[in-house]
C-alpha cells in the first residue's frame, strides 16, 4: 500500500509545464514496464534526471545492461558517491537536468519509449537517469533516444552539485559535456 502510494504521489515540480505532458500514466496490462514489483502499473513520471556520468568502457550510454556500465557520475545504481568523492568540484559538475523526451510520446502509451515508461520512484532506470555522452538534443518528433540529456526549449537546464541551475544551449562542445557529466576527471571547464 506504502509503495502504490509512493510511485503514484505526483510531484508537480517534476513535471515541466512546456511538454504538457501526462503526469501520470498507466503502463498497459502485461507489458513489464514498470519496475514496481506487485504495484500497480499506474505511475507519476518527471520530466528530469539524475546525471549517471559517461560510460567509462567505450560503448555509448543506452544499452540494456546499464547496471555494469562504469558510470562516472553522481547518481547512478551501486555507487554511493560522497560530496569528497566529486573532486572536480560541485560547481564544475552536473547533478540532475532535463530529460530528452520523444514529443510523440508525451501523451501516449508508457511501452512507446524505453526512456518514458516508468516513474521517478521507480529505480535505477533511464526515467530517472541519464547519461552526458553522447549530447544533448532537443526534443524532436519521431526520434527516441533513452539514454540523453534535453528538452523541448531552445536550451536545457542543469542542476550542478552545488545547487545552482543553469541554462545551456545545444551547441555545447560535446568534451565540455562530458567533463560535467564526469565528476573526477581532473579536466578544466569552461562556461563559454
Amino acid at each position: 500500500a506504502e509503495s502504490r502510494k509512493m510511485v503514484q504521489t505526483v510531484v508537480k515540480t517534476y513535471v515541466c509545464p512546456a511538454r504538457g505532458s501526462s503526469i501520470c500514466t498507466t503502463a498497459p496490462t502485461g507489458t513489464g514496464v514498470t519496475n514496481y514489483g506487485t504495484a500497480p502499473p499506474t505511475f507519476a513520471r518527471s520530466d528530469y534526471a539524475a546525471n549517471g556520468g559517461n560510460k567509462t568502457n567505450n560503448t555509448p550510454c543506452g544499452n540494456s545492461d546499464y547496471a555494469n556500465q562504469g558510470l562516472n557520475g553522481v547518481i547512478h545504481e551501486r555507487n554511493g558517491i560522497k560530496l569528497n568523492q566529486i573532486s572536480d568540484g560541485l560547481s564544475n559538475t552536473y547533478l540532475a537536468g532535463e530529460r530528452y523526451i520523444n514529443p510523440d510520446n508525451y501523451r501516449n502509451d508508457a511501452a512507446n519509449d524505453g526512456g518514458n515508461d516508468s516513474g521517478w520512484a521507480g529505480g535505477h532506470d533511464f526515467d530517472v537517469f541519464r547519461c552526458a555522452n553522447p549530447g544533448p538534443l532537443r526534443d524532436t518528433p519521431g526520434y527516441s533516444n533513452r539514454a540523453i540529456f534535453g528538452s523541448p526549449h531552445t536550451i536545457f537546464h542543469m542542476a550542478l552539485c552545488d545547487g545552482s541551475v543553469r541554462a545551456f544551449n545545444y551547441t555545447i562542445d560535446p568534451v565540455m559535456h562530458n567533463r560535467l557529466g564526469n565528476r573526477a576527471d581532473g579536466q578544466t571547464v569552461s562556461y563559454d
